[in-house]
């Protein structure tokens, strides 16, 4: 092999090592998962991204149209995470997630419970206790619990 092709392969080898280190310094931890069909972890439900990188830009507006752009681009990053905040809660609403049979049976029991009479709902219930003299049964009504 001639000198000139042992350089070149050396000079491309350092080029593939940089871009590996200048790759590995920049990268910022998220993956994104784009054809995966997980559910994200509720850290990353929301996208704050666009408000901390216009906080970030603006500390280097040095005009006064700088200033005022940057001024507008936080208050568009702000709007931009509130809204994905909204719509990770209307998700949230629209599907709960039935991890464990214990809430399975407590959401059942509050379905029956809403759907029951008046007496149902507050959890009274009618039944018989002797008298103080021990004569006769009255009816009572019994505290809930």
């Amino acid at each position: 092999m001639k000198l000139q092709h042992k350089l070149a392969l050396a000079v491309l080898g350092l080029l593939l090592a940089g871009a590996v280190v200048g790759y590995v310094a920049t990268d910022s931890g998220e993956t994104t998962t784009a054809g995966k069909a997980e559910t994200p972890a509720p850290a990353a439900l929301i996208d704050r991204r666009p408000l901390q990188i216009a906080q970030r830009l603006s500390s280097l507006a040095s005009t006064a149209d700088e200033q005022e752009l940057a001024r507008e681009a936080v208050r568009v990053g702000d709007h931009s995470v509130d809204l994905a905040l909204t719509i990770a809660l209307l998700q949230a609403a629209e599907h709960p997630v039935d991890s464990t049979p214990e809430i399975r049976q407590i959401r059942e029991r509050v379905q029956q419970y809403s759907s029951g009479s008046a007496d149902e709902r507050t959890g009274r219930r009618i039944r018989t206790v002797p008298s103080p003299g021990g004569a006769g049964k009255s009816p009572a009504r019994a505290a809930p619990g």
